[in-house]
């Protein structure tokens, strides 16, 4: 049996939000000075058709993550994002929308099996801002995350790792809208690749994967998306990067062509350029 698959264009526009800003949110550093801490990122996207092109995708969004640190290893965490999408229909997927927005309470430390390893911990509550989620009638969303994370500078220094394992659970008021069938549980892991060199300049590999259930207890396609990114420290507070992503999402069909192909096509990919701010 053959796979065929299609362009996920909807988590495409938010992917450097998606998995670059993720990974922020995940990572944890040397308790501030400030119990206060954050990050403010904007960035562009677009594909290789230029600007009036029936598939061109262009968009501009802006993310803010603010923390407040319980203790060193303890944090609360909101995270708020939108974007604007320049092409598409003017009446329906082209103008300026919210993502859905994010609280969460995290744990650092919470097993170190060795010096270079450690488990940390996320609850999230994801509330409905975004149309997407308010027109699927989403009341609320609760995510549980572990995250395991190597420091593996004693072998390659700047080399670091992380792997972040999630199960969803969706609130909606109704089990359909419309036809469609909505997603109830969703599992998804985040595997990510950093590595920092020549003081200033960092590459990050990202893959994410997802898979879900309908109210009904039946599949929904799961997808996968990938990025590579380059990065350089502007300043202590400072950094921009540029990179590029993909995603495909996998059918049981008969006839179609191998989604792996599209996945790593270089025609069919997003690019993108994000500054962040840490203060």
């Amino acid at each position: 049996m053959k796979i065929c698959s299609y362009l996920v264009a909807s988590i495409l526009w938010i992917a450097p939000f998606l998995a670059s800003a993720e990974n922020i949110q995940d990572r944890w550093s040397d308790p501030e000075e400030s119990r206060w801490s954050g990050f403010l990122g904007v960035d562009y996207t677009q594909n290789k058709y230029s600007a009036g092109a029936y598939l061109a995708e262009r968009n501009y969004s802006a993310t803010a993550i603010i923390r407040y640190s319980l203790n060193k290893n303890s944090r609360l965490q909101a995270v708020i994002s939108g974007y604007h999408a320049s092409d598409g229909d003017e009446y329906g997927s082209q103008g300026d929308f919210w993502n859905d927005t994010s609280l969460s309470w995290s744990r650092n430390n919470l097993w170190k099996p060795s010096k270079s390893s450690t488990l940390s911990s996320e609850i999230r509550l994801i509330l409905p801002t975004s149309k997407f989620s308010r027109r699927q009638g989403l009341e609320v969303g609760v995510r549980g995350s572990l995250r395991v994370s190597f420091n593996l500078s004693d072998y390659v220094e700047g080399l670091f790792i992380g792997d972040s394992i999630r199960f969803r659970k969706n609130f909606h008021e109704y089990k359909t809208a419309g036809d469609q069938k909505l997603s109830e549980y969703q599992a998804s892991n985040l595997f990510t690749i950093d590595y920092f060199f020549a003081d200033r300049f960092n590459f990050s590999t990202y893959l994410v994967s997802r898979y879900g259930w309908d109210y009904d207890g039946d599949n929904i396609h799961p997808d996968l998306i990938h990025g590579e990114e380059l990065g350089y420290q502007l300043t202590d507070d400072i950094d921009i990067a540029i990179g590029m992503t993909n995603g495909i999402t996998y059918y049981n069909q008969e006839r179609g062509t191998d989604p792996i192909h599209d996945l790593v096509d270089l025609d069919k990919m997003n690019y993108y350029f994000v500054a962040n701010y840490q203060f």
